[in-house]
């Protein structure tokens, strides 16, 4: 789901909620944090907010050659 692939980007990556948005096929970031609010309960911002200060052990890990295609040059956290 793009939600999901939205949420491990805003994990694991330092893309742009604009970026994550365009990349999981959004066209607006008011939508993309619509319905990312409507999944999770809380904004895109609100996950950005805990970046890297909680596990992801219920975030599946995207593999490196998988966002090259996203976002070849982004900070990764954790073991991505």
């Amino acid at each position: 789901m793009r939600l999901h692939r939205a949420r491990a980007l805003l994990l694991q990556t330092s893309l742009s909620i604009l970026e994550i948005a365009i990349a999981c096929g959004f066209r607006t970031p008011p939508h993309f944090a619509k319905c990312y609010r409507d999944l999770f309960g809380y904004p895109p911002s609100g996950e950005r907010g805990q970046k890297c200060k909680k596990p992801f052990a219920s975030v599946p890990l995207l593999t490196v050659p998988h966002l090259q295609s996203v976002a070849p040059n982004v900070e990764y956290c954790g073991n991505a």
